[in-house]
């Protein structure tokens, strides 16, 4: 499911209404709202203004979710043991962005009305354990991680997927943030981009939805940011609808139009008993038998992230397609044709042996 993120104090009404009518005619489906910074001071105006908005999304269909952290059912006279108010306000799924002590929220899984308690997924702790000791209803438990408004404090790639494979492992909906960069409204007053990843931060949100959903990881992506552009809400949809692994690359000058072909006009297939030196995709070995495949730009060290073809004078592996996954000394029976950019070096992660994958082409600024 993909989602879009509002904060009616920062916009009109109209301004709103009119970019959830345009999320969905791009398939979008839920929508993401923050009481953290709700004024204390001035609740009841406040919640006029989210209310509005909540009923406008229902009423286009949107399912909604809202930030929420304990002090807030004191501040609005409400208790976690019913949820008889946030039924009425239309919301499906209440986000934790502070728990409780499990027992709370275990409790609050068996609401009723449907409400998804969706729990926090980037605070590594035993805090999901504590939960699940007690009993909870697991149709009614998610979890999502956060996003990081500040620069360099995302999630790293290693500390994401330890995070997320223990909500995976529990068989939990999952669910995390891309940052448009064209969109200007965050929750604070200071926003350096809303991703969860890091390395996320500065890339095209197609390039963020494609890396999430490619991990296995993650179920539902959401826009961090709001007022992403038409185009972006549009290169969303179609990540989103892209079932086929890809893998962005940059060409080197002089590659041959038949290299080209090979690399482009083929599916490719991560050989299963592939070293940890290579990915190796051995399907045209077999298809280009009788075509000659010349020795073309061989380079004395072959690089991560290196797109290598191997050339005739590689015998019965002419063909052969190789992405580096090390360095390694190069070979004049191997052809340099390309390199995965460095801020795309996380797209070899995601490809997972006998899976099948395909190069896309990206100029040499790695837009």
């Amino acid at each position: 499911m993909l989602g879009i993120s509002l904060y009616p104090e920062k916009a009109s009404f109209n301004e709103m209404k009119n970019y959830l009518a345009l999320a969905k005619s791009y398939g979008f489906q839920r929508v993401f709202l923050s009481l953290l910074q709700i004024d204390r001071n001035n609740v009841s105006e406040s919640m006029e203004k989210y209310l509005k908005i909540i009923k406008e999304a229902r009423e286009q269909e949107f399912e909604v979710a809202i930030d929420f952290i304990p002090p807030i059912f004191d501040l609005l006279g409400e208790s976690y043991k019913d949820l008889t108010f946030l039924a009425d306000w239309g919301i499906n799924c209440i986000r934790l962005d502070a728990g409780m002590t499990g027992k709370e929220e275990a409790e609050m899984t068996k609401n009723p009305y449907g409400i998804k308690i969706e729990l926090n997924m980037s605070n590594y702790s035993h805090y999901l354990d504590q939960i699940l000791d007690y009993g909870p209803n697991r149709k009614q438990l998610t979890g999502c991680h956060n996003f990081f408004p500040q620069q360099y404090t995302g999630l790293s790639r290693e500390q994401f997927k330890q995070y997320s494979i223990k909500f995976c492992q529990s068989y939990l909906t999952t669910a995390a943030f891309v940052t448009s960069q064209s969109g200007e409204h965050g929750p604070w007053p200071l926003q350096e981009g809303l991703c969860t990843l890091e390395e996320h931060r500065h890339l095209p949100i197609g390039i963020q939805v494609r890396d999430l959903l490619q991990s296995g990881l993650i179920d539902d992506v959401l826009i961090g940011t709001m007022f992403a552009s038409e185009e972006e809400l549009r290169q969303v949809s179609e990540a989103a609808k892209d079932s086929m692994k890809k893998i962005d690359i940059t060409l080197v000058e002089d590659i041959t139009a038949f290299e080209r072909q090979l690399l482009f006009d083929y599916t490719h297939n991560y050989r299963g008993d592939s070293s940890d030196y290579m990915i190796r995709s051995t399907r045209l070995r077999a298809k280009i038998v009788d075509k000659p495949l010349p020795s073309n730009h061989p380079v004395q060290m072959i690089k991560k992230g290196d797109i290598l073809i191997l050339n005739e004078a590689y015998g019965q592996y002419k063909g052969e397609v190789q992405i580096a996954l090390k360095d390694r000394p190069g070979d004049k029976k191997i052809n340099l044709v390309g390199h995965i950019p460095e801020n795309r070096l996380f797209e070899m992660k995601n490809i997972q042996r006998f899976e099948d994958f395909r190069f896309c082409e990206v100029n040499k600024q790695y837009d």
